[in-house]
């Protein structure tokens, strides 16, 4: 859980320097083609509340949902490893191809999502999704995420385990 929610503050934090340095988004761009040379511009309506208004590269929806969706996928699979008889080897592979088939589905899913919606292009989903990745990868790795704790006393400090 903690975890998690390392990953999930981090891809923000990524998508937030990212998204400063580069990335228009595909309805901002309507606005400024020339495509259009004999024929108006389409009159797009864009509510605060209803459309993204910061820069699009990487993806954020991407990006949190192939993190969030890595974690669970890998968690998964780290239980079924260990096992070294023929059926739990068996077992391992069907599950493996099985998670990551849902992961990959999901992750496309969501990429075709913000394109088809024209809130992303399509190298911006690749990036989000590629991020999210690396992300999670990174503090899987990271010894002080993984022994994190929300657990405290009743002063504020951390309760210490193990």
């Amino acid at each position: 859980m903690v975890t998690t929610a390392w990953k999930d503050w981090s891809v923000h934090s990524v998508d937030g320097t990212f998204g400063i340095l580069f990335g228009h988004r595909p309805y901002w761009w309507v606005q400024e083609t020339m495509i259009y040379p004999n024929q108006s511009t389409p009159c797009l309506e864009q509510f605060p509340i209803t459309c993204e208004t910061g820069p699009g590269s990487p993806s954020g929806h991407a990006m949190g949902s192939s993190c969030v969706w890595y974690v669970m996928v890998t968690a998964a699979l780290s239980y079924t490893v260990g096992q070294t008889n023929k059926s739990a080897v068996t077992l391992y592979r069907v599950t493996w191809s099985f998670l990551w088939s849902v992961f990959w589905i999901i992750q496309i899913s969501v990429c075709i999502s913000r394109v088809f919606i024209a809130t992303h292009f399509p190298h911006q989903v690749i990036l989000g999704v590629i991020a999210g990745m690396l992300v999670a990868e990174a503090f899987e790795h990271t010894p002080a995420i993984q022994t994190a704790s929300l657990r405290t006393q009743r002063n504020g400090a951390p309760i210490r385990t193990g």
